[in-house]
């Protein structure tokens, strides 16, 4: 079965790789055509992301996939424009491919094994646990560095927010702590940790995280995370009404094209309608 398979993909291949000697293209319109498609797209794209439609990776993503688009165009073009080479030519090359694709295989696999099918959630796992390590090795190289420097605010705060990475919630705020210790007026510091506190306990803003985003508020009036989180906490202590002005307030200070605004603006009208408000009051 699998040199049934290999025999298929090496014709496949090889009409791929002779094709564009055989066929000679009259008119150069469908391509030219395709090309101002492509670009019409690179436009919208564009006017997307002014428009706050997309995300700022989002656009360069889908930038990436139309210029990915356009050279396969021009290869295409460029093969297809060649006027010097035979057909003995093009089947001579084609065969090399296939002899060498073969011999190759045939040299550093092992056609004789058993076939393994692919399954997603091995290949997933095996990132995550390969992600996980290269943590670990950063988690550890900065122990070792704190131990000889514990005065390093930014070394704390990358601890701790490694720790927080892979789960490790008392650890990460731990570190936060120290690093809030060495910068009490650090409003970044401050509402990373208060942060940490909510993810330790699992999405609810404690007390204790309260007094930190209050502390931040204190030191940065207008810092969206700390005002996000402040909501949250009123939200869930039957304040309704406060939270939903402070998230708006936050909507309306806040960049048009951050990638938080979409997300805070969905709660915003998930508690609007909660509380018989028309959600289009949401700006």
């Amino acid at each position: 079965m699998i040199w049934f398979v290999m025999t298929a993909m090496v014709a496949i291949a090889l009409v791929m790789v002779l094709r564009p000697f055989f066929d000679r293209p009259t008119d150069d319109a469908p391509a030219s055509k395709s090309l101002a498609v492509y670009r019409d797209q690179l436009a919208e794209v564009d006017a997307d992301l002014e428009r706050g439609l997309i995300s700022a990776p989002e656009a360069e993503a889908a930038r990436l996939e139309i210029k990915r688009r356009i050279l396969a165009l021009d290869t295409t073009q460029a093969a297809s424009a060649g006027t010097g080479t035979s057909r003995n030519g093009a089947i001579v090359t084609g065969a090399v491919v296939a002899a060498l694709s073969v011999g190759l295989y045939l040299y550093l696999g092992k056609p004789m094994l058993p076939g393994h099918p692919y399954r997603a959630e091995e290949e997933q796992s095996a990132m995550s646990t390969a992600a996980a390590g290269e943590v670990e090795g950063m988690i550890a190289k900065l122990q070792q560095h704190l131990k000889d420097k514990p005065d390093d605010l930014e070394g704390w705060r990358a601890l701790g927010w490694a720790q927080m990475q892979i789960g490790r919630s008392q650890a990460g705020v731990d570190a936060l702590r120290k690093a809030a210790a060495l910068a009490p007026t650090n409003a970044s510091v401050l509402a990373m940790l208060g942060e940490a506190m909510v993810r330790q306990a699992e999405g609810d803003v404690t007390e204790e995280a309260l007094g930190v985003f209050d502390r931040v508020i204190a030191i940065a009036p207008k810092d969206p995370r700390a005002r996000f989180y402040k909501g949250l906490y009123l939200s869930k202590n039957n304040q309704d009404r406060a939270a939903l002005d402070l998230w708006i307030e936050v909507i309306k200070e806040g960049p048009a094209d951050a990638e938080w605004i979409p997300s805070i603006r969905q709660q915003a009208k998930d508690l609007a309608q909660k509380m018989g408000v028309d959600p289009a009051t949401v700006p």
